[in-house]
């Protein structure tokens, strides 16, 4: 089951650390071994193309987008990590973020959806 109306609000050029738990529908951990994930920021639900404005996939090197097991406990989170290069070029707005993870079976979950509200900034990171 998503985590539905998950509203994120963040600031123009500030970095964010996004952690997503992963549960099914009755509320258990899902083992996300061998599975892959993406999250995507946009205009709309239905945003293709130049109106999806940050994109997040567990298959890019960098580790914006990891899928960690949790330490002694059966928990696995997804870590989204936004970083000032990814919105200092974009004007405050609010927009739509979604989360899907794909697991080692092929199978799609959405697993968070919601409100990204994108704050203005007066200083800028070049402090």
């Amino acid at each position: 089951m998503p985590a539905v109306g998950q509203k994120i609000v963040m600031w123009v050029g500030d970095d964010l650390v996004i952690t997503i738990p992963v549960k099914d529908n009755l509320g258990n951990w899902v083992d996300l071994t061998g599975a892959t994930a993406k999250w995507f920021m946009g205009k709309s639900v239905k945003a293709t193309g130049a109106n999806v404005y940050i994109e997040k996939s567990s298959l890019d090197s960098g580790g914006d987008l990891e899928i960690i097991p949790v330490s002694g406990s059966e928990e696995w989170d997804l870590v989204i990590t936004i970083h000032p290069i990814d919105t200092e070029h974009l004007r405050a707005m609010t927009a739509y973020h979604e989360a899907k993870v794909i697991d080692g079976y092929g199978k799609y979950s959405t697993v968070m959806t919601g409100i990204f509200q994108l704050m203005p900034t007066l200083i800028k990171d070049n402090l």
